[in-house]
This record gives C-alpha cells, sequence and structure tokens, in this order.
C-alpha cells in the first residue's frame, strides 16, 4: 500500500539517481523500534558513487532511536527536536534545501534553519 518497511540486515540504502541543489523531500515515517543501536536517517548531500555510507562527508538527518530526532549528525548549533516527534506513531519530514540553507519542519512545525 505504498509502504516501504526496512526488515534489518545491511544498510538500508535508498537512494534517487539523479543529484540536485535545490530540492523540497517530505518523508512520513514511523520509528517502532527504539533499540538504541539502531539508526535511521536521511542524507542531506549524498554523492554518486558513496554506495550506503556518505557519512561524515554528508550530513545526516536524525530519525531515531535515542532521542536524536531533528538533529543533523556531524553538524555544529543543530539540537534535536524530540519534543516534536509522535512516539511510535507517524511523523513527517519536510526537508528543504535552497542555495546551500536547509530548512526542516517537523509535523507541520519548523525545527530549525541552518
Amino acid at each position: 500500500n505504498g509502504v516501504l518497511k526496512y526488515a534489518g540486515g545491511g544498510r538500508g540504502w535508498m537512494k534517487v539517481n539523479k543529484q540536485y541543489t535545490n530540492y523540497s523531500a517530505v518523508i512520513i515515517w514511523k520509528f517502532t523500534n527504539q533499540d538504541p543501536t539502531n539508526d535511521a536517517g536521511v542524507f542531506l548531500k549524498a554523492k554518486p558513487g558513496d554506495n550506503g555510507n556518505p557519512f561524515p562527508a554528508s550530513p545526516q538527518l536524525n530519525m531515531g532511536a535515542q532521542q536524536d530526532f531533528g538533529s543533523i549528525g556531524g553538524t555544529m548549533g543543530s539540537r534535536a527536536r524530540f519534543d516534536l516527534i509522535k512516539a511510535n506513531d507517524w511523523n513527517t519530514y519536510q526537508i528543504t534545501v535552497r542555495n546551500g540553507m536547509a530548512t526542516l519542519a517537523i509535523n507541520g512545525t519548523v525545527a530549525w534553519e541552518r
């Protein structure tokens, strides 16, 4: 029904074939397994050839499992926005990148602009 589910194992890497400089993406997600060893997120600047491991060259917008929701790993000044996350429910990230600046809205509320 249009839902992608990661069942574990490997890196769970999903990407598009084209590079974008300015874009907006809406990601509707639910993180049900709060095991602190799990990791999920969206790489904001992955490049062809990264093959599922663009960190640390590409900042990762965190989606759990600890209380780092909404922060960007590897950057200064971003902070977790667990206060905007609906635990064990569907959440919406709207990511907009324009001219090198990024904005994140979590569930309709702007979490940060950088």
